[in-house]
C-alpha cells in the first residue's frame, strides 16, 4: 500500500485531498499543528470510508517539531511515496502592524 502525508489534513482542502488519495488506495498520514476538532472530523471521515491512516502532530513554524515528525515517520512507516503540503497560513496583516517574528513564522510555515 502506498503512503501519502497530507499536511493540514484538518482543513477543508486537506481533508478532501486525504479522502481522495485514500479512495485511490493510499494509507494517509494526517498532519495537524494540534489535535483539533477539524482534524478529528477528518479522522472520522477516513474511518467511515475504511481508509487506513496515522496521525502526526507538528507545528510547522518550529523546525524542531518538523524534524521530530519526520523522524517519527521514518520509524513508524515503511515508505512515504507522496507528500501534499497544504498546511499554511499567516498571522502578519497590515503594513504598520507586521513584526519580524510574524514574518519569520509565516516563512517557516509556508516555505521552510
Amino acid at each position: 500500500m502506498k503512503t501519502a502525508l497530507v499536511t493540514g489534513a484538518g482543513s477543508s482542502m486537506g481533508r478532501e485531498v486525504a479522502l481522495y488519495l485514500g479512495a485511490k488506495g493510499y494509507k494517509i498520514l494526517t498532519h495537524g499543528s494540534k489535535m483539533k476538532e477539524s482534524l478529528k472530523k477528518t479522522h472520522q471521515l477516513l474511518n467511515q470510508a475504511g481508509i487506513p491512516y496515522s496521525t502526526y502532530i507538528a507545528d510547522y513554524t518550529s523546525i524542531e517539531d518538523v524534524i521530530q515528525m519526520g523522524n517519527q515517520i521514518l520509524v513508524n512507516e515503511s515508505l512515504l511515496e507522496v507528500m501534499i503540503h497544504i498546511a499554511g497560513g499567516a498571522n502578519a496583516f497590515g503594513h504598520d502592524k507586521i513584526t519580524p517574528e510574524q514574518i519569520i513564522a509565516s516563512v517557516n510555515i509556508n516555505l521552510n
